[in-house]
């Protein structure tokens, strides 16, 4: 790797480069000190142990690594660290940037001209771990041409090496392995086309999940600008099923800026913004749950976004069990500034904090959250139920808003919720969120109505499951 390089904003050098001696300069030296925030250089000593340590790890693959320093104006702003493979045809790389030199597009500069260079030296394959709560960095990597591969958690990151803490794996091609691995070729160059001259589009759900996360932060900002002046107020299947201009104008920038970027995927609005798709990809908004709560500035009202990759928009809750249809979801609530978010197998998480339900809680100490439908002998039915029900737990709440109850499953804020009649755009979103955290859901028609769910942890939903087919029977 010819070295240093400059691209104008900022210089790129050699750290060190996986010897005793350059190890040796880099830990000793007082501006690495200063901006890693050690108490002191490190010692010869520390760097020998370092170069021992990596020589006996779980790095077959892997002959070399360099550090490299991010320099801007003679300052040290960050570091980016290679390894290269023996044959040099695999790598891998990390990157930190100081907080003061961020959101100026430093580190997209400095990686970027990293990775083309690694590419043309000959490199087939980047591989890079992203922490899931660190959604800049991953959207960084997409920019250049990185793609979503799975998670690991503790375990394997690249050949063998352990990591520490749970991280997504993202991966990208040089331009001629991408070709031959049947893959979307580069920024710039003709995209294959299929028969139907549908073009072909990343599934990378961490690409999803940053569209879907900004566009509910986005409608949610709407909403608070109409916040206390509703216009447009109509009714919908009651009269205590209210919509107005705030949820026809978030829904409609919701699609604007899905389209903008995902022309060729399905939607479901509830708000009538229906449209197919040839993606294979469906996604299912509710672009202001809880609108009552809304309407009379109680709070508790929420932006849900889901991406469905089944194609089947009826079956996008899963099975009865709860399980697929559903790949990413997020859930923002614009008063609290709340966003929860998951992707399908990767767990979830509020404003990046990992979430889990409450498991085990017995039923006589549970909080339940539930809801009541629009028409009034639908409500009675339901009251009935909550009445038998209310001796043998904790406590009820009704919070008015289905996919922010599911969030609080998730986040332990109540231990389960339970509603009939709930519509799909209601639950697509929040539903994943709950069990990625953990909890089971299925199906629940306590009262013998349709659309119901359940989701609680395992052995609470277990007990409220047993005690609905007690009391039916």
């Amino acid at each position: 790797m010819p070295l240093p390089i400059s691209t104008g904003r900022l210089l790129l050098r050699a750290m060190h480069g996986g010897d005793v001696a350059s190890l040796a300069r880099y830990r000793s030296d007082p501006q690495t000190a200063r901006y890693q925030g050690w108490a002191a250089p490190y010692p010869t000593a520390a760097a020998e142990q370092l170069i021992a340590d990596s020589a006996t790890s779980s790095w077959p693959v892997l002959g070399r690594w360099v550090q490299l320093a991010i320099e801007v104006d003679g300052r040290l702003a960050g570091d980016i660290g290679v390894y290269r493979s023996a044959d040099g045809r695999h790598g891998q790389l990390g990157y930190t940037l100081d907080r003061e030199f961020r959101g100026r597009g430093l580190a997209t500069e400095a990686v970027g001209a990293v990775v083309d260079l690694l590419f043309a030296e000959g490199v087939e394959d980047l591989t890079a771990g992203v922490d899931p709560a660190n959604s800049a960095s991953a959207r960084l990597l997409h920019r250049l041409g990185f793609e979503f591969q799975g998670r690991v958690s503790g375990s394997l990151l690249s050949a063998g090496d352990p990591v520490d803490d749970d991280q997504y794996l993202l991966r990208a091609l040089a331009r001629g392995a991408r070709a031959s691995a049947g893959r979307r070729p580069a920024s710039g160059q003709n995209d294959s086309m299929s028969e139907s001259h549908t073009p072909a589009v990343s599934a990378d759900p961490t690409a999803l999940l940053d569209l879907a996360t900004r566009a509910a932060r986005a409608a949610g900002a709407e909403l608070l600008r109409r916040y206390g002046h509703v216009e447009g107020l109509d009714t919908k299947s009651s009269d205590t099923d209210p919509v107005s201009d705030a949820d026809r104008a978030a829904e409609r920038l919701l699609v604007q800026m899905i389209s903008a970027e995902r022309p060729h995927d399905a939607v479901i609005g509830e708000e009538g913004a229906d449209r197919p798709g040839g993606s294979g990809y469906t996604w299912v908004l509710d672009p202001l749950d809880g609108t009552v709560n809304y309407l009379y500035q109680l709070g508790n009202f929420a932006v849900s976004v889901a991406v469905q990759d089944n194609g089947d928009a009826a079956d996008a809750g899963g099975d009865a069990a709860g399980r697929g249809g559903g790949l990413v979801g997020v859930v923002f609530d614009p008063v609290t500034d709340r966003t929860f978010t998951a992707i399908r197998g990767c767990g979830a998480f509020l404003n990046g904090r990992p979430l889990r339900v409450n498991d085990p809680v017995p039923m006589r100490r549970a909080m339940v959250a539930t809801g009541f439908g629009y028409e009034p002998r639908r409500r009675a039915v339901q009251g009935e139920f909550v009445a038998r029900l209310l001796p043998h737990i904790r406590d009820i709440r009704r919070f008015g808003s289905a996919a922010l109850d599911l969030c609080s499953v998730a986040a332990g804020a109540v231990d389960c919720y339970f509603e009939e009649g709930i519509n799909h755009w209601d639950h697509a979103a929040g539903g994943l969120i709950a069990r990625e955290a953990g909890a089971t859901m299925t199906t629940f028609t306590p009262t013998g109505q349709d659309r119901g769910w359940l989701a609680a942890g395992p052995s609470l939903h277990a007990a409220m499951t047993e005690f609905a087919v007690t009391l039916r029977n």
